[in-house]
């Protein structure tokens, strides 16, 4: 099992930071979670909301600010709203996995274009919009993709399939050991977010998840 910074470390450094994403590097762990929107010059951004309202100092949506207006926000800690590039640059050097998770459908044509210049086999691609992710792998089909939802499937090996991804991401509150194996018994991968005590981290290693996000990635470890 692969532990995960989720946005980078949530509940320690300013999320979607590339502070937060520096350190959970140095920390160790092999891969990061991370959230995109579009800005209004079409620049792809790191951030979870559609607003900056929640974790800057500022107040809008996401789409309605350029690039520069988003850059002259403070997340804190001298941090300020990386692009997705700046993120990847960082990140996909120290041979960690990227799951990105689209926030916004305007990104998915930008996304497409760029994404071909990191490795492959460091990206995953991650949506609740299950159509915007079929998009998004018929474009690039040589990117892994994971389906997000919470609830617990019946059948999530035919959602991954329906959707042509890779796999699925499910909440810690809602996921089975029952569905790890139907996964694994067809190639799937199976990602869990997020357990933020060591408790629970050791749970889910046994239940076998592959990949498992955590706020708290800088003590977890």
């Amino acid at each position: 099992m692969i532990l995960m910074g989720h946005r980078g470390a949530k509940e320690q450094l300013p999320e979607n930071s590339l502070l937060g994403f520096q350190k959970v590097i140095e920390k160790g762990l092999k891969a990061i979670e991370l959230d995109i929107h579009l800005s209004s010059d079409e620049e792809i951004v790191v951030i979870h909301d559609d607003t900056v309202n929640r974790t800057t100092n500022g107040e809008g949506p996401v789409s309605g600010k350029s690039l520069s207006e988003l850059k002259a926000l403070d997340l804190g800690e001298g941090q300020t709203i990386p692009t997705l590039k700046e993120a990847l640059d960082l990140i996909s050097k120290e041979n960690v996995v990227t799951q990105i998770e689209i926030k916004d459908p305007n990104v998915l044509g930008p996304l497409t274009k760029m994404i071909g210049d990191y490795p492959a086999e460091l990206l995953t691609v991650i949506s609740f919009d299950h159509k915007v992710l079929m998009s998004f792998k018929e474009a690039c089909p040589y990117i892994k993709t994971a389906c997000l939802m919470y609830g617990l499937p019946v059948n999530p090996v035919q959602i991954i399939k329906d959707c042509k991804a890779d796999g699925i991401s499910l909440s810690v509150h809602l996921i089975d050991k029952e569905v790890v194996e139907q996964c694994h018994q067809a190639g799937l991968s199976v990602t869990a977010w997020n357990a933020n005590d060591k408790e629970a981290v050791e749970r889910f290693r046994e239940m076998g998840v592959d990949y498992l996000g955590t706020d708290y990635p800088l003590d977890l470890f």
